[in-house]
């Protein structure tokens, strides 16, 4: 048997297990949850909100209180079955859409996309958070504004935006404060306390666990309360304090038992099979394991479902099972995964650009709207006063004008600034599809190499002549090291507003020692001294990536030594050019986005606002790229 691992990998284990529903959630019905024996069984109770029993219920309901009912007891809803939940809350934000009932159609959204996201539906999720989102801004909700921004902000969080998921969870915390709502600030205390601890700073966490714990008690939340008790057992465990952390985790059993929190039972029972495990009580842990995993898959809980396979191959694996573990590593193979899937993460971020854009053309709009009537009133102020005294005159039009432009000039300021912003956000968007088709298919092709030596390694294919394992894997450390350098340059543009000329020399200075050193070609620069105007991240990357292609193609194909990349002032246009002391060979034409090549620079040429061409004869190629604009506007 191999060695236990030390307890705070299991502390990590029971925050997640806590932080995967975002809503404490209630269903009146009893489970067959453990008390302290995975096999203990209760006296069955109808659950109102399940299946028929649901559909009878609001079929007799008018409308208004149909949508109400479903909105009121989501939560009740959702715990006992995912789909159900998805299906009612469609119905409802249909009903409220044709009755016109925008506050009722904002929470039915919001329902909705919670529903799609606890079903591992993540790309159909934001659509619905925004479509919410928007309503409740327009009506100033602060309650419904208080919970959807708390979802909103466990959904980036899920995504992996922390910095977006923080500032929605410090508007629900001003908030909660603001309006003495506690109920909600014991939720947000209680994520900032998962989040530290999940980074592995429990001591910093403690004091945000027991806030909760103290709130939920006062608040006599039964459904919060078992949550809290989780993240109580989670600190108990990293001082491995078993038999206070059994403690937690059993009083959290019963109290989710009482109210019928079904999906919460699933995650209390794992939770007691995780401490089983963290004590090194190996053979105790399956039955806890395995009624999880049944009351998970009743639900339709995949993300719950998956992490519980992830758990059984560690025990496995810990106790030299290692048949067993791979049987299980199939079964969660098999589940879809959710959580990281590069074409999810590109819809919703594209979902995201796009609602941020509308908002910003709707407010220019206003603006405009506002600045013509500003206009159309000045105009009708000078001719009412045609008919005073010249000095009076003088005095109200030179007031009245200088009043005006005063605020002329602010709204001139405000649509400036907000063009501005749908510039930056337009770039954002640019550099997220270059993410997206070069990174993203990067990782996609690394994914499936790991996959294929999984297979070599488990006998499953043969050996062949051109492919073995240690070829395959070292083909694959090389993909990863391209794609995290990739990463870097993208990110070295994303850290900065603007990129001066000498910031961008500096950088391609870098890269340039490392061509140099791999090639042995010599690279020298010039830059005209009349460059002075900044370039835009977008701009930048893609020229560094157009050089990147160039000397590439170079060290393949030209046969030379020495390259030579120049950057000139041409009467306020910005001209680069590439050029070897090679043998000319002109680049397969291909613009299909889809390899490298002259259609890849000239595409990368194009979306920065320029053009591209590649010439040369007997003393080398030239690539030449031409924007318009010497500057960093596109």
């Amino acid at each position: 048997m191999s060695s236990l691992p030390h307890p705070g990998r299991f502390v990590t284990a029971i925050i997640i297990l806590a932080s995967l529903t975002v809503q404490p959630v209630l269903a009146q019905s009893n489970m067959d949850g453990p008390e302290t024996s995975p096999d203990s069984t209760r006296q069955e109770r109808p659950n109102p909100y399940t299946g028929q029993a649901l559909r009878d219920t609001l079929a007799v309901l008018p409308d208004t209180a149909r949508i109400d009912f479903v909105n009121d007891h989501f939560y009740q809803i959702y715990s006992a079955d995912f789909e159900l939940a998805v299906d009612v809350s469609a119905e409802a934000l249909g009903l409220s859409q044709s009755l016109g009932d925008v506050r009722r159609e904002g929470f039915s959204a919001m329902h909705h996309g919670l529903g799609l996201a606890m079903s591992g539906r993540l790309d159909e999720t934001l659509s619905h958070y925004l479509h919410a989102l928007e309503i409740f801004e327009t009506l100033n909700d602060v309650e419904g504004l208080k919970l959807l921004k708390f979802e909103m902000a466990a959904f980036y969080r899920r995504q992996g935006n922390l910095d977006r998921a923080l500032e929605l969870l410090d508007y629900v915390e001003q908030a909660g404060r603001d309006t003495d709502d506690n109920m909600n600030l014991a939720r947000v205390l209680g994520y900032r306390g998962t989040m530290l601890a999940q980074a592995g700073d429990f001591e910093e966490a403690r004091p945000f666990y027991e806030e909760v714990y103290r709130l939920r008690v006062e608040l006599g939340d039964s459904i919060g309360l078992g949550y809290a008790l989780l993240d109580m057992a989670s600190l108990a465990l990293s001082q491995e304090n078993y038999p206070e952390a059994y403690r937690f985790v059993d009083e959290s059993i019963e109290v989710r038992r009482a109210i019928g929190d079904m999906q919460g039972l699933a995650i209390s029972t794992l939770a007691r099979g995780e401490t089983l495990f963290a004590e090194g009580r190996l053979s105790e842990v399956p039955p806890y394991y395995d009624r999880a995993l049944r009351m998970a898959r009743s639900l339709g809980y995949d993300d719950l479902a998956r992490y519980i396979f992830d758990r059984y191959i560690d025990l496995h694996e810990t106790m030299g099972n290692h048949e067993l573990a791979l049987g299980y590593l199939r079964q969660r193979t098999a589940l879809s995964d959710s959580l990281f899937n590069v074409e999810r993460v590109k819809i919703i971020e594209e979902l995201n650009t796009r609602y941020e854009t509308e908002r910003r053309d709707r407010q220019i709009a206003e603006l405009e709207r506002e600045r013509e009537v500003r206009e159309l009133t000045l105009q009708r102020n000078r001719v009412m006063t045609s008919g005073l005294g010249a000095t009076l005159l003088l005095l109200m039009a030179v007031g009245f004008l200088w009043q005006s432009k005063v605020r002329q000039r602010e709204l001139e300021y405000r649509v400036n600034a907000l063009e501005l912003e749908q510039r930056m956000q337009r770039e954002r968007e640019r550099i997220s599809r270059d993410l997206h088709d070069h990174v993203g298919a990067q990782l996609v092709n690394i994914i499936s190499g790991l996959s294929l030596a999984e297979r070599f390694s488990s006998g499953k294919l043969p050996s062949r002549s051109d492919m073995n394992e240690a070829d395959l894997l070292a083909s694959l450390r090389t993909e990863a090291q391209h794609t995290i350098k990739q990463l870097r340059d993208t990110i070295w543009t994303l850290s900065n507003n603007e990129i001066s000329p000498e910031a961008f020399q500096e950088y391609l200075g870098n890269y340039l020692q490392q061509f140099r050193a791999l090639t042995g070609i010599k690279v020298d620069v010039h830059f005209d001294e009349r460059l002075a105007d900044a370039l835009s991240p977008a701009r930048a990357l893609n020229i560094f990536r157009i050089i990147q292609e160039a000397l590439q193609n170079a060290a393949k194909h030209s046969g030379g030594d020495s390259v030579l990349i120049s950057f000139e002032n041409e009467a306020g246009r910005l001209v680069g050019k590439i050029r070897d002391n090679g043998s000319f060979r002109k680049p397969q034409d291909r613009i299909d986005g889809g390899g490298s090549g002259l259609g890849n620079m000239k595409k990368r040429a194009e979306e920065a606002g320029g053009t591209l061409q590649v010439h040369g004869d007997a003393s080398g190629t030239v690539v030449e790229f031409v924007f318009d604009e010497a500057g960093k506007s596109l």
